[in-house]
This record gives structure tokens, C-alpha cells and sequence, in this order.
């Protein structure tokens, strides 16, 4: 198998979604996977757009002291995490799996199971990925700036290949300084963004013929 350069990319959120929008649980509390095959479907559509009222669960059952959180502050770290088309075309479907549980076993052993807050799979679009949502706790605290700093960023460029090719996946770590897994991400994120305009004006000129419907029949049945 050609070995593929892959490291998870990471942005920061200031919001998060409602816990029972976000997530799923098992009976023991822990995330499970959600896999999406269809970017119309309600949970893609929730996950990018129906932002609810901040949940602090996370926050608030691990929080030492009595000091409210920022509205500022950031919530949860997002890891972004996939490979080329290539490396997944090699993979069957129950690789392809194994591929996203691995990654995510690594990333709860890092940060904590109690700290993930989703852990979603999209296999609709050219190349798999996760969207893995950290809550930046430490201590007792919200520190995403402490957790998510320039020496954590360099361990997961250098750990996260390494942890993969012990699981059987023949991935490389990515050039030091290199800014092209940020180029790629870039580009992988545009394309995402307008896929979703395209999909919401569609869906709005849906709606706007289903309010003239309506309006046309309210006017009629009170009119006769």
C-alpha cells in the first residue's frame, strides 16, 4: 500500500451545537459514531446550521471553580481528520471504518473520552472524514489555548501517522513547515461550504413556492 500523509487539522469553535443535536451516547455516556452517507440529511444540517443555546456539560461537570465562562471562549476544538482519495480507494468499507475508530481511540486516550463532544464520519463527499470535536479541559478549566498549543499541534503531526501505521495503515508524516496540508484544507473546506450555499438556495426557492402555495390557498378558501 503507497504510504499517504495525513495529519488532522484543527479549528477552533466558539459555539457547539445542543448536546442531543451534537451526539450520541450509549448507555455508559461515551460518543459514538454518527455516519452520515447524505449531505441533505438532518443531522448535516443541524451539525452546520441550527445552532442551539451553548451547552456547558461538558464544561460544567468537570469545572473546579465558581468563574462563569466567556461568551468568547472557545468551546470545542475541531480536528479535521482524512487522507487523500487515493489511500481510501485501497481501503474496503470495513477498513475504511476501522480507519475512523482508530483515530478516534487515539484522540479520547489524548484528551479524554468525557472530552469529546462528536465524533461524525462523512462518507457522501469525493474523500472520507471526521469532524472530531474536543472540549479544551485541563485542570478543572477551559484552556484551549494551553491544550491546543504549538507543541501539541507538532505531537499530532508526528503521532497520529505513527499510531496508524501500528493499526496497518500506511500513512507518512507530513513535511515539517509545509503549508500544504493547509493549502489542501482550505480548498477541502470551500468546497464544503459551497456545496451547503447550493443546497440551502435550493432549499429556500423550496420553501418560497411552498409559502406562495400556501398563501394562494389561505387566500382562495377565504375569498369562496
Amino acid at each position: 500500500m503507497e504510504r499517504r500523509r495525513t495529519t488532522p487539522h484543527i479549528r477552533n469553535s466558539p459555539t457547539a451545537l445542543s448536546n442531543k443535536n451534537r451526539q450520541k451516547k450509549n448507555r455508559k455516556g461515551s460518543v459514538t459514531f454518527t455516519v452520515i452517507g447524505n449531505s441533505n440529511s438532518t443531522v448535516w444540517r443541524l451539525y452546520f446550521y441550527f445552532f442551539a443555546l451553548f451547552d456547558y456539560e461538558i464544561i460544567e461537570s468537570q469545572k473546579t471553580g465558581t468563574r462563569k465562562t466567556r461568551k468568547d471562549a472557545v468551546l470545542v476544538n475541531e480536528l479535521l481528520v482524512t487522507s487523500d482519495r487515493d489511500f481510501f480507494e485501497q481501503l474496503d468499507p470495513g477498513e475504511q471504518k476501522r480507519f475512523f475508530e482508530e483515530s478516534y481511540k487515539l484522540f479520547s486516550e489524548r484528551y479524554g473520552k468525557q472530552n469529546i463532544a462528536y465524533a461524525t464520519v462523512h462518507n457522501d463527499e469525493q474523500t472520507p472524514h471526521m469532524h472530531l470535536g474536543v472540549v479544551p479541559m485541563r485542570d478543572g478549566k477551559l484552556q484551549g489555548k494551553n491544550v491546543f498549543n504549538r507543541q501539541e499541534l507538532l505531537w499530532l503531526q508526528d503521532k497520529f501517522p505513527e499510531h496508524m501505521k501500528k493499526q496497518g495503515f500506511e500513512l507518512k508524516r507530513g513535511e515539517r513547515g509545509s503549508d500544504r496540508k493547509h493549502i489542501e484544507t482550505a480548498k477541502f473546506k470551500k468546497q464544503t461550504l459551497e456545496k451547503e450555499i447550493d443546497f440551502l438556495e435550493k432549499n429556500l426557492a423550496v420553501k418560497k413556492d411552498e409559502w406562495t402555495a400556501y398563501s394562494d390557498k389561505v387566500k382562495s378558501d377565504f375569498f369562496l
